[in-house]
């Protein structure tokens, strides 16, 4: 026969799996995370060995407490920014790989594969921008549009530091 003590252990356990599910799971439940279309944050926890251990618990507590796209952005952005030496070239590094992971999110892989076959044809940084412009101007979603036009924003402060060229004295 089943004891009581044996019905309130497991009861007791439903309540406490119910009420601490959501604190259990783990940063790295991604295909979760894929389905309910939160790439762009996805993009952005891959790509952050360059953050201190202090920012990364920081955005973890951000993203876990529901920050939306803005504030999760301009939190990397402004770690980016605060940046200098060997920490900054990967940072650069990173942020690169999730531009173009968050731009194919936005605008698609199909125009994202137009994009990288243009700057692998030799084309500048700003005729890719340029084009990238004119896929973000049909998109139908004004949300959307308004985060891809921001990414761009700050792809091009990547991406363009390749382009300078070095004085000669």
């Amino acid at each position: 026969m089943i004891s009581v003590k044996f019905v309130l252990i497991v009861l007791a356990s439903k309540v406490v799996l119910t009420v601490l599910n959501p604190l259990l799971r783990s940063e790295d439940d991604v295909p979760t995370r894929q389905r309910r279309g939160s790439g762009c944050k996805d993009v952005w926890r891959i790509h952050r060995s360059w953050l201190t251990e202090d920012q990364k618990e920081e955005l973890k507590t951000l993203n876990y407490d529901g920050a939306d796209f803005e504030t999760l952005y301009d939190k990397i952005w402004s770690y980016y920014v605060n940046t200098k030496g060997a920490v900054r070239k990967e940072a650069r590094l990173k942020l690169r790989d999730s531009c173009l992971s968050i731009l194919k999110n936005l605008i698609g892989d199909e125009n994202a594969n137009q994009l990288k076959l243009l700057k692998q044809q030799g084309a500048k940084n700003s005729e890719v921008f340029a084009s990238a412009g004119q896929f973000i101007e049909v998109i139908d979603d004004s949300e959307k549009r308004q985060q891809a036009e921001k990414v761009v924003r700050s792809c091009k402060q990547v991406f363009g530091s390749s382009n300078k060229k070095r004085r000669q004295l």
